[in-house]
């Protein structure tokens, strides 16, 4: 019997996916499994001396030393820990692919059709004006800098309470940096 022709039916759980495979009048000597972190194999001595393996590469990982099986009459019942709480779109990795492949299916003729679609879109729809243009700025400024440069800001902004920014972090590390008040502004504490 074909692995591909075995009924088989799954459900999860956020920490396990639970496989039941129709494998009938077994007993749990007559069937080996072997889990793997993305993958398991079932190899079942039928009641016909025959020998039917099943196996499947899975959608994401499991902790193999977690994973149980049982047996009783009807089938085979795998229950697989998950490496992560996280949900399966399909049991198998083959499905993951398919559904990649659904959602982005570009020829290399579409490629120059698509960068012309999204030139035209962002024309079509500006970026982010004023504070937010500035927070995205900054926002990128901070992610593509050296872990000095991200210590300087981190630094300067914290202990000026938002009024100062410096990259320069052989200027910020050797001392406190104050607050700079802008023109015209008067600094309260709270609660006075």
């Amino acid at each position: 019997m074909s692995s591909s022709n075995i009924k088989h039916n799954w459900y999860q759980t956020d920490d396990e996916v639970v496989l039941s495979i129709a494998l009938k009048k077994l007993t749990k000597d007559d069937v080996m499994v072997e889990f793997k972190d993305r993958s398991f194999a079932v190899t079942a001595n039928m009641p016909d001396n025959s020998v039917v393996t099943f196996s499947r590469q899975l959608y994401s990982d499991i902790e193999p030393e977690k994973c149980t099986f049982r047996v009783p009459s009807m089938k085979v019942e795998l229950k697989m820990a998950k490496k992560t709480r996280c949900k399966w779109e399909s049991l198998e990795e083959q499905e993951k692919e398919e559904q990649k492949h659904n959602k982005i299916q570009k020829s290399p003729d579409d490629w120059e059709k698509l960068s012309r679609d999204v030139e035209a879109q962002e024309k079509e729809e500006p970026g982010p004006q004023g504070e937010q243009a500035m927070q995205k700025l900054l926002q990128q400024v901070f992610k593509d800098a050296d872990e000095d440069t991200q210590r300087a800001m981190m630094k300067s902004y914290l202990e000026s309470n938002g009024t100062v920014l410096s990259t320069n972090w052989k200027e910020v590390g050797e001392k406190k940096v104050d607050m700079q008040k802008p023109e015209g502004v008067e600094f309260r504490k709270y609660g006075n």
